[in-house]
């Protein structure tokens, strides 16, 4: 059986990893196992496990993928007004392609026809509509999903370290498995994590200087897990880990530069 193809993700994990600690990470889950380690970290100390996770929003992702199959776009009556939908993110693209345009064609065609949060009426708000606004082109309702950003979210890194690891079981079991001194887990925050997460990942010489501000103290981490590597693949994003022996550091490495 052929090797499955590198992630991107993992590769660039292991290219941070071993320019910051500088010595070499090599791949090494080949498939011939269940449940390998991404790859190896060769410390003087010995061979060290590094396990890469990404930290995606499933609930968008399986949204978005159902915009994409079931179109974005629902035709309405010919002449009717056009509208632009915004809709969460648990919202069934399904069922709103079904009864968008019945329940549209009931509104009132009067006075301002934007209608946002808390005036959503409770029938579209049940169906996961957050915001309904004109379009100038007629016979045509276009879903737009609610966006990336979590400000009602303010989690910060530590707790939100500890709430990744707590859904990714996998990860330590994995990296268990192997008897080392070390071992490391590398956690892709995406655009679909918690925005103050993001924001604590700008590098410290950004425009918002100040703002990354590392925590003081560490993650409460499971068994199996020593090192956490955490960085975002977004402009002006870096990289930063931890160890209980040195705390949170910032990494040599900017996702622009990538």
């Amino acid at each position: 059986m052929p090797r499955p193809a590198e992630g991107r993700l993992e590769q660039l994990a292991r290219e941070i990893v071993a320019h910051e600690l500088g010595v070499e990470v090599t791949r090494f889950d080949d498939g011939s196992a269940p449940s390998q380690v991404d790859a190896m970290i060769h410390l003087p100390s010995g061979l060290v496990p590094l396990e890469v996770v990404a930290d995606h929003h499933v609930e968008h992702e399986r949204q978005w993928n159902a915009l994409n199959k079931l179109g974005r776009s629902i035709d309405l009556a010919p002449g009717a007004p056009g509208w632009w939908v915004t809709i969460e993110h648990t919202a069934d693209v399904r069922r709103l392609r079904t009864e968008l345009p019945a329940m549209l064609a009931a509104l009132p065609d009067e006075g301002e026809r934007d209608i946002l949060e808390p005036d959503i009426p409770e029938e579209f708000y049940a169906l996961g509509v957050v915001g309904l606004q004109a379009l100038e082109r007629p016979s045509v309702a276009y879903l737009s999903d609610e966006g990336w950003n979590s400000w009602d979210d303010p989690v910060q890194l530590n707790d939100w370290v500890e709430r990744v690891l707590a859904r990714e079981t996998d990860v330590p079991k994995k990296l268990r498995k192997v008897d080392a001194p070390e071992r490391h887990v590398f956690i892709w925050a995406t655009i679909g994590s918690a925005w103050w997460v993001n924001r604590q990942l700008i590098w410290e010489d950004d425009e918002d200087e100040g703002e990354g501000e590392l925590p003081t103290s560490g993650p409460a981490l499971p068994e199996g897990v020593t090192h956490v590597w955490v960085a975002a693949y977004i402009t002006r994003r870096g990289c930063v880990y931890y160890s209980e022996r040195d705390g949170w550091r910032r990494a040599d490495w900017l996702a622009e530069e990538h």
